[in-house]
């Protein structure tokens, strides 16, 4: 865990974690609510600044034709 904030709004808290991988996101994230103590649970993967390059790095290989019916 890296942090986390209690908040006014739809959530009360939130907790900012790194994980090596999203499936290791996921365990943690189940693991937590199937305890029982949570009402609900939001995630949000956040990239870096260096993931978010490559994303556009990679977008600029590919072309999108549009969906046809």
């Amino acid at each position: 865990m890296i942090s986390f904030h209690y908040s006014f709004g739809e959530y009360d808290g939130v907790t900012i974690y790194e994980a090596p991988d999203d499936t290791t996101a996921a365990t943690i994230v189940l693991a937590i609510a199937s305890a029982g103590h949570l009402k609900s649970v939001k995630t949000t993967t956040l990239l870096t600044v260096e993931d978010t390059m490559e994303v556009m790095r990679r977008m600029g290989e590919i072309t999108f034709r549009g969906l046809t019916e």
